[in-house]
């Protein structure tokens, strides 16, 4: 993997071979990693820490990887976690992603096929938290917009539809709307001729 970020994760697997080999290789390439060895210890690192990515064995004492699933939804339902199993079959594989996990690996694991996985929850969450700026986004521009049609006075159903069309034309990002008529017709009363919205601000002028 190349310039790949440094993440936090949390490694919870019942054998001491699984922590020498991907944890000691997952800590050479920049990662911090916590150990621990079931899944009740997972459960409680997590409550107390901030992790990016969880690697999480099936079969565990204390509480089972599908278990710990169960209950990260409550923990902490954004932890991309990926199971990581030596008991692994395609109905397991589904269930694990019903339950919310972001990938399946079996053992023994490939760290090529390791790093893949890395790369691939990266990318997710790098999408998701784009979505949810994005999200916020339009939610600031709706309110913004919102704010501004309040000022256009008028009742009629051709004010409303003019009041409607305004609406979709500052969310499809215009930032000059002219507003036209028979003389006589109110629109200086009622609409400024012209109007000009731009993120932050909105002004008005009437044409000549």
């Amino acid at each position: 993997m190349n310039e790949r970020p440094s993440l936090r994760i949390l490694l919870a697997d019942d054998e001491k071979v699984i922590h020498q080999t991907i944890g000691d290789y997952l800590r050479e390439t920049g990662h911090g990693v916590d150990g621990v060895y079931d899944g009740l210890a997972a459960l409680k690192a997590l409550e107390a820490g901030d992790y990016d990515i969880g690697l999480i064995d099936v079969r565990m004492p204390g509480m089972d990887g599908l278990s710990f699933l169960e209950r990260v939804q409550d923990v902490c339902p954004d932890l991309p976690v990926v199971i990581v199993t030596g008991h692994g079959n395609m109905e397991m594989a589904i269930q694990a992603l019903r339950l919310g996990a972001a990938d399946f690996l079996t053992k023994p694991v490939k760290l090529l096929e390791l790093d893949a996985v890395l790369e691939k929850v990266v990318r997710i969450q790098e999408l998701r938290r784009d979505r949810r700026r994005l999200r916020e986004t339009i939610r600031g521009i709706r309110a913004s917009a919102d704010e501004k049609y309040r000022r256009l006075v008028g009742v009629s159903p051709a004010t409303r539809s003019v009041r409607e069309q305004v609406r979709q034309a500052v969310e499809a990002g215009c930032e000059t709307i002219l507003v036209t008529g028979e003389t006589g017709t109110g629109k200086k009363r009622s609409w400024p001729a012209r109007f000009t919205f731009r993120r932050g601000r909105t002004s008005a002028r009437s044409s000549p």
